[in-house]
């Protein structure tokens, strides 16, 4: 049977931190985290790939949005002509898009 004290003492026996010891941390910190925060070319031309990227996906998303509705469209209006028509866009769009996607 326990009594539920498990010598921990609130805390009491953990290490304090002192000046020195939280100095310390400071600086491991700062020499792990330093190198992210430089700039260099290398990294600034693959921040602006990363956005084009972005917009890229997000252009994709919209013209997929656009193809797709005219192809429901011209399907729930049993318009043959237009829906063989929208099938060869859409079928254009997933092989040009889905790469970007």
């Amino acid at each position: 049977v326990t009594n539920g004290d498990d010598g921990d003492d609130d805390g009491k026996n953990a290490e304090k931190m002192t000046l020195k010891k939280a100095s310390q941390l400071l600086s491991t910190f700062w020499s792990m985290a330093f190198p992210y925060y430089q700039e260099s070319k290398p990294g600034r031309r693959l921040f602006y790939g990363m956005i084009l990227l972005t917009l890229m996906n997000s252009g994709v998303s919209v013209a997929f949005s656009y193809v797709s509705k005219d192809f429901w469209n011209a399907l729930s209006s049993k318009d043959t002509q237009e829906f063989y028509s929208m099938m060869v866009k859409y079928g254009g769009a997933l092989v040009v898009g889905a790469p970007v996607s």
